[in-house]
């Protein structure tokens, strides 16, 4: 493997691994203090922090899990393995956890409106991850297809030699 497949594998695992740790930060310490804050500086949110809890650490969760997913892939990637049957399983996941992104930010959504608190901004930016998580869901499901067609073809061309 030569320095520059080693450099970017390197980067690779490190942003997942930093991402990864602010994502576990996020969820332990960030959002149980963000959901005790707007429980008790807003009339709109009293009583509600369990469950502002619940709607902001979900996403968090989600994004956590597909972070392992993708480095998972990387690993077989790296490893030789991606044309492997047991892959499948993984791309469906991580297609499953997009959509799973996608509908955990819809429910915020839903939720602010139904609270009569939502912002245009937030909106905007909630409108734009729903629909950038739907895509990658609907990507994912596609390369699925296409990975089956490598691994199909990799496994005749065993068969032959």
């Amino acid at each position: 493997m030569n320095f520059l497949n080693r450099l970017n594998r390197f980067a690779g695992y490190s942003s997942l691994g930093l991402l990864a740790a602010i994502g576990v930060l996020g969820l332990l310490a960030i959002v149980p203090t963000v959901a005790a804050d707007l429980a008790t500086s807003f009339s709109e949110y009293q009583g509600d922090q369990f469950l502002i809890s619940l709607l902001l650490g979900t996403p968090v969760a989600v994004f956590i899990l597909i972070l392992v997913e993708v480095a998972y892939l990387l690993w077989l990637v790296n490893n030789d393995r991606i044309l492997s049957p047991r892959v499948f399983k993984w791309v469906r996941l991580l297609s499953i956890s997009s959509f799973a992104l996608a509908l955990s930010l819809l429910v915020i959504g839903l939720w602010l409106t139904a609270k009569n608190t939502l912002p245009p901004a937030v909106l905007f930016v909630l409108t734009a991850l729903i629909l950038l998580a739907a895509a990658v869901g609907f990507v994912t499901r596609s390369l699925q297809g296409l990975l089956k067609k490598a691994t199909d073809a990799a496994a005749d061309l065993e068969g032959v030699i």
